[in-house]
């Protein structure tokens, strides 16, 4: 990994790191099943305090789809709205 921390390299790794993007919880288990954790990523606009934002939810179905929304970041917060992308 470069030192340089104004390097595109450097600028990428922070950009993907972004915790937005790496979210997950956990459904408690139940007597049919058992504890289901479910990862997805946040993307666009942050929501507001008053819970007006848009926001879509997109379920592509493949493991690891929520690396998709990060090309969505940018045009998603340039629209104004909220991108859910859910993983698994």
């Amino acid at each position: 990994m470069e030192s340089n921390p104004t390097s595109s390299r450097s600028f990428a790794a922070s950009y993907v790191s972004n915790s937005r993007f790496h979210r997950s919880f956990t459904i408690e288990p139940t007597p049919a099943h058992g504890p289901l954790n479910v990862t997805y990523g946040d993307y666009g606009r942050e929501p507001d305090a008053n819970g007006t934002t848009p926001t879509l939810l997109f379920i592509p179905g493949m493991f690891s789809s929520r690396y998709i929304g990060i090309c969505l970041h940018a045009i998603a917060d340039k629209c104004g709205v909220r991108v859910l992308v859910v993983d698994r």
